[in-house]
């Protein structure tokens, strides 16, 4: 979504130039930056915040130091709150922050001029032809649970839950397997080709080992590279990848963190033992 809409306001330009460009400089008409009003704003780049390391620390730390109450958690809160109380180390290292993709989320609401569920539909799910996805902008698991299509979530995600206005670019992307595998098929075989080599392009190895992309990680194995992300927000937990040589697709979604704790140790068993 961040790769479409830097072509629609800059086609011109090559991306790899603009996403080493610091914010500023990209965005100075930014009426969210300028809220803002950080001085790390002028040390980070687009590519620091895709690969992780801007040095910005994760917003839901903060959150839940800041805002303790169950309360709290379960109505929205300002953006420009939120990414203000958290801290940045000039160091920047590879740390898995949520933060990066909240201000990501606000930047890609900014250049489209509308809000982030409609640049999803627009850019991903009509293209992609995904059915049942949506990109919540607003309401929580106790919201989405009084309606009939929800009604088969698992209460024990965990004990508190926050408004997806406050997760906005940071994983709010309800699917389900059968859209996801729609979203793999446009990836990987319909999407424009430059973007997808720009995406899973190499930009270093975490402390794990393993290859940072931009939005994916990438895993050597016996079967070849594997790509993937996993991720979980309230009862919603996914796990997507995708094996680049034997095009073999691994989807695996659950509303109950538990199931999907097994089911991932086994995947994971698989993936790295399997030839």
């Amino acid at each position: 979504m961040l790769l479409m809409s830097l072509r629609e306001v800059y086609p011109q330009e090559e991306w790899e130039r603009l996403l080493q460009v610091p914010l500023p400089q990209l965005f100075p008409k930014s009426p969210f930056l300028k809220k803002l009003g950080k001085s790390w704003i002028s040390e980070i780049t687009l590519l620091d915040l895709l690969t992780h390391r801007s040095g910005l620390s994760n917003y839901l730390e903060a959150y839940g130091d800041g805002f303790a109450l169950a309360k709290g958690w379960n109505h929205p809160m300002d953006p420009v709150t939120l990414l203000q109380s958290i801290s940045f180390d000039r160091a920047k290292k590879e740390l898995y922050s949520n933060s990066n993709y909240l201000l990501l989320g606000k930047l890609i609401e900014e250049m489209q001029g509308e809000s982030f569920d409609l640049v999803f539909a627009r850019l991903i799910q009509t293209p992609a032809r995904m059915h049942s996805s949506f990109a919540p902008i607003a309401g929580n698991y106790l919201a989405f649970q009084e309606q009939a299509r929800f009604s088969r979530l698992a209460p024990d995600r965990n004990q508190v839950f926050f408004d997806m206005s406050n997760a906005l670019g940071a994983g709010n992307v309800i699917s389900t397997v059968a859209d996801l595998k729609r979203w793999a098929h446009y990836l990987f075989d319909e999407a424009p080709r430059e973007i997808v080599d720009l995406m899973l392009k190499n930009y270093g190895r975490d402390s794990d080992g393993e290859i940072i992309n931009l939005g994916f990680g990438t895993v050597d194995t016996c079967s070849g590279p594997f790509v993937g992300h996993q991720g979980s927000l309230d009862s919603y937990a996914t796990f997507f990848g995708f094996f680049l040589e034997s095009r073999l697709l691994v989807i695996a979604c659950s509303n109950k963190e538990s199931d999907f704790e097994q089911v991932m140790e086994i995947l994971v068993d698989q993936i790295t033992t399997t030839h």
